[in-house]
């Protein structure tokens, strides 16, 4: 059941909610959708802020493309995960109203964004996923030793 105040239909064919309050994320990127919402969540022209559809790509001009690109059943719940605990993050904290929903067989996340209370929403420098550790032939090397590119034995 879906919890959005649109059909989903008349949001990806943008008929409801014009182009430039609708963004269109192929997969889950934190740091683009983050912003996005903080932009959204700011409203300073009072629009009713704007959705966020996660799993759907867009062309140039900013129209969904079809078959959406869709996200695995089984990363949903690690994605709803990760974005509540970067929505903690921004300052003050905001929440999107979520919904997951089907089209054409596909999953998607939606994010309804509406104007926050506090119009000064703001963002950390980056919100990254943190990197899992990866196997060397050395054993596990953490991620701060990978990208400083030294390796330990221990």
């Amino acid at each position: 059941m879906t919890t959005l105040p649109i059909n989903l239909s008349d949001l990806l064919h943008q008929r409801k909610v014009e182009g430039d309050r609708i963004e269109y994320k192929a997969g889950w990127n934190p740091d683009p959708i983050l912003r996005t919402l903080c932009a959204f969540a700011n409203d300073f022209e009072n629009l009713g802020g704007g959705y966020v559809v996660i799993g759907q790509d867009c062309d140039e001009s900013g129209m969904a493309v079809f078959p959406p690109v869709g996200l695995p059943e089984r990363q949903l719940d690690r994605i709803q995960q990760e974005l509540l605990g970067f929505c903690n993050l921004i300052q003050p904290p905001y929440f999107p109203m979520l919904s997951v929903e089907q089209i054409e067989e596909k999953h998607l996340i939606v994010l309804w964004a509406p104007g926050g209370q506090n119009r000064s929403t703001r963002c950390r420098n980056r919100f990254q996923r943190k990197r899992r550790s990866i196997t060397t032939t050395f054993g596990v090397m953490p991620a701060r030793s990978r990208r400083k590119g030294r390796l330990s034995a221990n």
